[in-house]
């Protein structure tokens, strides 16, 4: 029998067959190798979860089956745990709600999960959408867990968003552009936002090669961000979408993908025209009717109203009354000096003026050009699109009122410092020329040398 080519013969074959159960034995290492990283990373999630899932004593200090009923949770009936839970969440009027000059300031971290979940039962999210009461406490008791204890990016900033989010859709009537379940995945996404915020940048995961750089290419804390938001929905019993169907929830994670990757102002300054053509076309329009249709029936456009409104509440803090803003933004400059400080002693690179905490005094001036460059576009072109989105224009320009009169306080202080510093320059200048103009009346100068000895 001649089955083997007569140019290869057997050692050729013999070389082909060890090649290959090379090749074999190669990727049953590579295919190990990575059933051991996979079986790491849920091993990881695991024990993440373990310690970050609301536990059943925190359930029950919102959700008080125990006190109320004598009952575990597992074993009241949802009617029971709704009636409970609901005369547990604080008066949305008491604590404002529905404003958008409302301050988290004044209220515990405990009662903002409470108002979280007021703010869904506003929407009637858990009766349409059969979210039980236990799920819902549970979920947003975790999302608070799932913030850093840091010095801006924490909880309050993320209920802060929240919150605003829920005043955009129903004190600015931006409601009317999407459907129960849109709000419902708006006002979810926008509390997960900054989920696990580390308290730097995106810029300063890059430059220290940290691993969220390394997995993520672009928009780097956002994606961590989602990613970790859409890992609390696989757990099942944090699950506040687990009565939909398959594609409504594939719906609902695309609006948080959308909501959480749009608040990298990277992409905001992209989309400004965009929204910009919307509300042009919109005020040339004759009805209300007509607005809503141009909108609905475009989900590009829906899209990028959100992206918007999430840019709007992730900075709502420049539009708050001066007391807020004044001290909210010292958490936020104080958060950017943290950072700066690693820049100068871990990387070993001098800080950006806005990151330096020895240009403190530049604060109100940095202010100024945030509210100019960055903020006015966003507030301006929602109250010209909705005029009852205009009180957060009116706060940011209030402000920008309050930061351009001390900046130009250090403005006047710089100059009258520049202003001694070049007179002691001159009378220098013209002590030294007296002295030079002296030594030629009384003869020749001497030396130095000559002075000294």
């Amino acid at each position: 029998m001649h089955f083997l080519p007569k140019k290869q013969g057997l050692k050729g074959v013999v070389q082909t067959l060890t090649q290959f159960l090379g090749w074999s034995v190669l990727n049953t290492d590579t295919y190990d190798k990575m059933n051991k990283l996979e079986n790491r990373k849920d091993i990881a999630q695991e024990m993440l979860m373990h310690h970050l899932k609301c536990t059943p004593q925190e359930l029950q200090s919102i959700l008080k089956t125990n006190e109320k009923l004598n009952k575990n949770v597992d074993d009241c009936e949802q009617k029971e745990m709704m009636k409970i839970l609901k005369e547990e969440l604080p008066d949305p009027a008491a604590l404002e709600l529905y404003e958008f000059h409302f301050s988290d300031l004044p209220v515990s971290e405990h009662e903002l999960i409470k108002s979280g979940i007021r703010l869904f039962v506003e929407l009637n999210a858990l009766d349409k959408f059969k979210v039980p009461a236990e799920v819902m406490t549970k979920w947003m008791y975790t999302v608070r867990k799932g913030y850093r204890d840091i010095t801006y990016h924490n909880w309050r900033h993320g209920f802060n968003v929240g919150q605003t989010m829920f005043t955009l859709l129903m004190t600015g009537k931006l409601k009317k552009y999407y459907s129960d379940l849109e709000a419902f995945a708006m006002v979810a996404a926008a509390f997960c936002h900054d989920i696990d915020h580390r308290g730097t940048n995106n810029l300063y995961q890059m430059k220290s090669a940290a691993p969220l750089a390394k997995l993520h290419g672009s928009s780097i804390l956002e994606r961590h961000h989602l990613e970790f938001s859409k890992t609390l929905l696989e757990d099942e019993s944090l699950n506040i979408f687990q009565n939909l169907n398959k594609r409504q929830f594939e719906n609902v994670i695309h609006l948080f993908e959308v909501a959480i990757i749009a608040t990298d102002l990277a992409l905001y300054f992209k989309k400004r025209t965009m929204f910009q053509k919307i509300v042009d076309a919109a005020e040339q329009m004759k009805s209300e009717e007509e607005v809503i249709k141009y909108i609905i029936t475009d989900q590009t456009k829906k899209e990028i109203i959100m992206a918007m409104m999430m840019t709007g509440c992730d900075l709502s803090a420049i539009t708050k009354p001066w007391e807020v803003q004044s001290k909210v933004a010292l958490m936020v400059a104080n958060e950017f000096w943290e950072q700066g400080d690693l820049e100068r002693t871990v990387l070993q690179q001098q800080p950006i003026p806005m990151m330096d905490r020895n240009k403190a005094e530049e604060l109100p001036k940095l202010q100024v050009g945030f509210i100019d460059f960055v903020c006015t576009f966003v507030y301006k072109e929602f109250s010209r699109f909705h005029k009852e989105i205009t009180p957060m224009f009116d706060g940011l320009q209030n402000n920008r009122v309050q930061w351009k009169t001390q900046a130009d306080v250090y403005d006047e202080k710089m100059k009258a410092l520049e202003e001694q510093q070049k007179k002691h320059e001159n009378d220098v200048g013209a002590k030294k020329a007296d002295g030079e103009a002296g030594g030629e009346d009384n003869g020749p100068s001497k030396s130095k040398t000559c002075t000294v000895l």
